[in-house]
């Protein structure tokens, strides 16, 4: 049962940071600028990109990958600045694979034909503006460069 407790966590953890940005209240507190956080991110939005353009969408492995690699530098460039933590690209990836995985259950549902690319579209980028205001909000230390939440015993040390 131990073997499982690592994959089970990190899918609940995944889980509720997809819920949080999809619902507009990225939890930028809880999210460290790391690389296992941007992984985590990433790799999500990679298995989302190939369900919906790949898997459902008939789409050759080229093209998804071409359009993963086009869709991230694009995001990278609007998100990524070297004196802000990267969590807010993590959001935007994490937005991203949002809209692919909802665009995915109305595929599979069969009403993927009434919802249009547009209508898919202006919801990536509501999520993705709503992310970017939430972030802009953050304290100082939570927009800082290297970010990372702090531990139960940190946060109990500081209170001392």
């Amino acid at each position: 049962m131990n073997i499982l407790r690592i994959p089970i966590l990190w899918l609940l953890s995944m889980g509720w940071h997809l819920w949080c940005v999809a619902t507009l209240r990225p939890d930028f507190r809880r999210l460290g600028d790391t690389a296992v956080t941007f992984s985590s991110f990433f790799a999500l939005f990679c298995l989302a990109s190939w369900t919906r353009w790949g898997a459902l969408g008939g789409h050759t492995a080229f093209e998804v990958l071409a359009t993963i690699v086009v869709w991230t530098i694009t995001l990278l460039l609007v998100a990524e600045r070297t004196h802000r933590a990267s969590t807010l690209f993590f959001t935007l990836l994490g937005s991203s694979a949002v809209v692919d995985f909802m665009a995915s259950a109305v595929q599979v549902l069969g009403y993927g034909d009434f919802v249009s690319r547009s209508f898919w579209f202006l919801v990536e980028v509501a999520l993705m503006l709503g992310a970017y205001a939430h972030f802009r909000a953050m304290p100082a230390e939570v927009q800082a460069s290297g970010y990372r939440r702090k531990t139960v015993a940190e946060q109990v040390e500081s209170r001392a």
